[in-house]
């Protein structure tokens, strides 16, 4: 009986600080005005970096029990969002779910890696992220799936996510890089033009 009890009061802690309370989880690092909505689920707080202004919707599932997750200021999600850093191995005679960590180390497979969500992104509700940078200063439509890296400013739809425009012309981003961001972080008028020719490019296909 002790032994049920004892098991009782660890699941309902788990639930109590992971789901009812998540703010109070032990980050990795967490900046100054960060909100958490709840209830929210958060795994792994320890691997998690949270900078200034950063916030989260309600109902958000966020796990990083094995790598990173970096969410830099002035971001924030709608309601339900879904950040995943890792993803299953499937091989051909084997049950997925019994496969271990030495069976895929021999297949020399990744299954596990960061997230980085950079400065000034805004998600919408229901979004998934399942990959690894979302730029700076990117849109992420509500119940887009992420499944390929987002370049800086641009704005995302769809499942699986597409660029469907860039939020602000090339010149605009650089005026706004130069109010925002000292000269050393700024993105470059190259990068951001690359991205925005690739953009056009992809759509004449």
């Amino acid at each position: 009986m002790f032994v049920f009890f004892k098991q009782l009061y660890k699941g309902v802690k788990t639930w109590y600080f992971h789901y009812v309370y998540p703010h109070k989880a032990k980050f990795l690092k967490k900046g100054e005005n960060v909100t958490i909505n709840t209830p929210s689920i958060i795994v792994g707080a320890e691997n998690i970096s949270l900078e200034d202004n950063v916030s989260i919707g309600a109902f958000s599932i966020i796990t990083a029990p094995l790598t990173h997750i970096i969410i830099k200021r002035n971001s924030y999600s709608g309601p339900r969002l879904f950040i995943s850093t890792g993803n299953h191995y499937c091989k051909i005679g084997f049950f997925s779910r019994l496969l271990t960590d030495e069976d895929k180390k021999k297949d020399n497979v990744v299954l596990n890696w960061d997230v980085t969500i950079d400065e000034d992104v805004w998600m919408g509700a229901n979004v998934s992220i399942l990959c690894k940078h979302i730029g700076r200063g990117a849109i992420i439509a509500a119940g887009a799936v992420v499944k390929k890296d987002v370049p800086p400013y641009a704005v995302v739809a769809g499942v699986p996510a597409k660029i469907v425009k860039f939020r602000l012309s090339v010149p605009e981003i650089l005026e706004n890089e130069r109010k925002l961001y000292p000269e050393k972080d700024r993105l470059s008028e190259d990068e951001l033009q690359r991205n925005y020719n690739d953009f056009l490019l992809s759509k004449k296909k």
